[in-house]
């Protein structure tokens, strides 16, 4: 099916047009999108005669998928996120009996809205998801990061599944969240173990190192040490002003003094 697209910019805001070369008819698709905000889809209105149709949605603020990764690589994240917006807008579109073959999964017609990704649904339009899914998959393989090695085996298995003829998306899905869930766990117990610990199991010693302090926290020791030079160094003090006063006072020697 040809298409054609452009951008408009109105009162509204800006918005994406898709012309078809066909008469425009109303059916129960193009009234569910347009009476109800189905999660994940992008608003939608439409108009047309004998020989074409148009489809109009707002993207006022948006940016396309091939806008947002013009300039910067894909990461494991990146494509999760992407996945499971798309996973979550197929649901919501079965809630209201509708089949998603009729999005249009190109870069250039997912729009990320503050952080959700939304998708374009033609309702003349009809691909089978599978297909659809291995030409998305194959932007990310182009586009992912190659040191992120999550993201380029998740790409790569995303596209070897298109290949099969029982295709899960959410199966893929829950294996590489769960394996990014396990993989944060794992990280963090290497955190624990590798963070310097302040419980010090063998001896420390004061400033006088008779008396061993076993096990107590460092910052408790250090606080015992500084307690300790500055009683020293008063004590210190005292004696020289004692010394001082008696040789004023007796003329005696300093060797007799304290």
């Amino acid at each position: 099916m040809k298409i054609k697209t452009g951008y408009e910019k109105g009162i509204d805001g800006t918005c994406l047009s898709i012309e078809l070369p066909e008469a425009y008819q109303e059916n129960y698709k193009l009234r569910m999108i347009q009476e109800n905000q189905i999660n994940g889809l992008l608003e939608l209105s439409s108009c047309g005669g004998d020989k074409k149709s148009k489809y109009t949605y707002t993207v006022t603020g948006m940016r396309t998928m091939r806008d947002q990764y013009e300039q910067q690589m894909l990461q494991s994240e990146d494509i999760l996120l992407i996945l499971t917006d798309l996973l979550d807008a197929i649901r919501s579109m079965k809630k209201y009996l509708l089949d998603p073959e009729s999005l249009l999964l190109y870069p250039e017609y997912i729009f990320c809205d503050e952080g959700q990704w939304k998708f374009c649904c033609l309702p003349q339009w009809k691909k089978n998801m599978t297909d659809s899914i291995h030409i998305l998959s194959e932007y990310f393989i182009k586009k992912t990061d190659l040191r992120d090695t999550v993201g380029v085996m998740l790409s790569f298995e995303l596209h070897k599944a298109t290949f099969y003829k029982h295709f899960e998306l959410e199966t893929i899905l829950k294996k590489y969240i769960t394996q990014e869930e396990q993989e944060d766990l794992e990280e963090t117990e290497d955190q624990t173990e590798t963070e310097p610990s302040y419980y010090v199991e063998e001896q420390i010693y004061t400033l006088d190192e008779d008396t061993p302090t076993l096990g107590k926290d460092i910052t408790e020791v250090k606080e015992e040490r500084k307690y300790i030079t500055s009683l020293q160094r008063t004590f210190d003090k005292i004696k020289k002003n004692c010394r001082d006063f008696l040789l004023e006072t007796n003329g005696q020697d300093e060797e007799d003094l304290l």
